[in-house]
């Protein structure tokens, strides 16, 4: 009984490092999200939620290190972002990363940090923010 006790939390060990090394890594994020006078406390933290959620299924090997709101000066980039995918409205999240010896999907330098990746992310008619793309600006 102890060896298949064993044999079981051996295969849901690796079953879980498994699944977790495909990842990129959000649990040390530092964010800065305020103040707004464009947006709530909460659309900013939803925003980030949804940002952050994308890293970590597409960012494989890689570390979200901060994540933060530029201010409300960016308010023409938002608007135009709104217009451009059609959303109620838009908000732009600057973040940091590390990417790991992998280069993460291959288009970014292995062991590499990346300063400043901005994320735009939608809200729609709904209140619900998705991302809508990345990259530098």
């Amino acid at each position: 009984m102890k060896s298949g006790k064993r044999l079981l939390l051996l295969i849901l060990a690796a079953i879980l490092l498994f699944t977790a090394a495909g990842c990129g890594r959000t649990a040390r994020v530092r964010t800065d999200l305020g103040p707004s006078e464009l947006y709530t406390d909460r659309e900013l933290r939803l925003a980030a939620r949804a940002a952050a959620r994308w890293f970590r299924i597409h960012f494989d090997g890689c570390a979200l290190t901060s994540l933060r709101y530029p201010g409300d000066e960016w308010e023409e980039r938002y608007q135009a972002a709104a217009e451009r995918y059609g959303a109620v409205r838009a908000v732009v999240l600057l973040s940091d990363f590390e990417v790991g010896p992998e280069g993460g999907d291959g288009s970014l330098p292995p062991d590499s940090a990346v300063r400043n990746w901005q994320w735009i992310l939608v809200q729609d008619e709904l209140g619900f923010w998705r991302h809508a793309d990345h990259g530098y600006g």
